[in-house]
């Protein structure tokens, strides 16, 4: 997913300050604002089992 397509997708969730966030911090807030781990990128993601996250795709090609 595009930054510009994140930020659009943060802007609508009310997070402040998200056309100054680079894009892994953008996606964290947007996990902790969903209610979720903030676990995008992070060294065991291989594992994560979180089947149905917007950002298992992307955060798998990280």
């Amino acid at each position: 997913m595009k930054v510009t397509d994140i930020r659009t997708i943060a802007k609508d969730m009310g997070i402040k300050n998200a056309s100054k966030m680079k894009k892994n911090d953008l996606i964290h807030s947007i996990q902790l604002t969903e209610g979720n781990s903030d676990c995008y990128g992070i060294s065991w993601r291989h594992q994560c089992g979180q089947q149905d996250c917007r950002w298992r795709q992307d955060c798998l090609a990280e």
